[in-house]
């Protein structure tokens, strides 16, 4: 099953449960499955084939913004690992980019899709202004790269690569062939997850003493109540883990 269509499934069932149904919008790209007539609670929509990138929500700012936040996120890593460097593994990636999302604000999406004329008429009291990271980030910025290139460089280093291409079968077949011939060769990322795999499993008391940093870090600062209350909830699954060890 392909990437996309066990995602497809996925929401589906998720939207089944929480007895919802939604509309979604995608391009038209070959990894996108042509038939979603199995989906019941989802219904996709594909955009035209020749549709502009101003009238797709995701381009009018929501790609840009996880990117941004995302990239945030990996120069505060670098700053914080500068006298002790390490690698960023594909699961540190993905846990970056997880963090990412879960922090955009839904005005943010709100405001991308009416930018894509998606609301026939926005009110004034309708618009609300989305946070630019790069000026939030420049001090930590500079820290690392200097000025001769700007986060927003950073953020956009790679606007213009292609997310996907179609290949002949004879192009896969090379491929394939080529991959098989370097079968044996040491690649970046397996070192990255036999190191995580390595990685003993931290005890109980290890583990609360860890969110007992994090706690006295936290509440140095003047936090929210909910921030607090949701240290206690991760400390409270922590104990419940515990139990089953």
């Amino acid at each position: 099953m392909a990437i996309f269509e066990s995602f497809l499934r996925m929401l589906d069932t998720k939207m089944r449960s929480m007895k919802r149904k939604i509309l979604l919008f995608i391009d038209q790209c070959p990894a996108h499955p042509a038939d979603t007539s199995y989906l019941s609670h989802v219904k996709v929509v594909f955009f035209p084939s020749n549709c502009t990138s101003h009238l797709q929500p995701l381009d009018q700012g929501i790609i840009r913004c996880v990117k941004q936040c995302y990239r945030k996120r990996i120069v505060y890593d670098r700053l914080a690992s500068l006298e002790a460097p390490k690698k960023i593994s594909v699961l540190d990636a993905m846990n970056f980019l997880n963090s990412a999302w879960n922090s955009i604000d839904a005005n943010t999406v709100i405001n991308c899709f009416n930018k894509s004329g998606f609301c026939r008429k926005l009110s004034d009291s309708a618009v609300v202004e989305d946070t630019d990271e790069s000026v939030i980030i420049s001090k930590e910025w500079q820290q690392i790269a200097g000025t001769n290139v700007t986060f927003s460089d950073y953020v956009d280093c790679d606007s213009s690569l292609f997310a996907f291409q179609q290949s002949s079968l004879k192009e896969i077949l090379e491929q394939h062939q080529a991959d098989a011939n370097q079968e044996d060769n040491d690649d970046d990322d397996d070192d990255d997850v036999k190191e995580q795999e390595a990685l003993p499993i931290p005890t109980l008391t290890a583990a609360l003493e860890a969110m007992d940093t994090v706690r006295r870090y936290v509440c140095s600062f003047n936090v929210d109540e909910n921030v607090v209350n949701q240290l206690s909830r991760i400390d409270t699954v922590i104990c419940e883990f515990g139990k089953k060890t």
